[in-house]
């Protein structure tokens, strides 16, 4: 399994992101989630990518890159 750290723009909401994600069933993890204090600045994504082909990537970062961006 590989792991990644995406760093999101200042003034991202992890959590909003995080859940409209799943909303189209795409699975994100907020890095908050694994520090200590479960602090939620500054607003990063867990991105896994264990047992998970390119094309299912590809398709999860397709459909929620306007969450990422900041775009509608």
């Amino acid at each position: 399994m590989n792991d990644a750290v995406a760093h999101l723009p200042a003034g991202a909401d992890e959590h909003h992101i995080v859940t409209a994600a799943r909303e189209r069933s795409v699975g994100l993890y907020g890095m908050s989630a694994h520090r200590a204090p479960h602090t939620t600045a500054p607003a990063q994504l867990v991105l896994g990518f264990g047992n998970v082909g390119e094309r299912a990537i590809a398709e999860g970062i397709a459909t929620i890159g306007h969450l990422l961006t900041g775009r509608p």
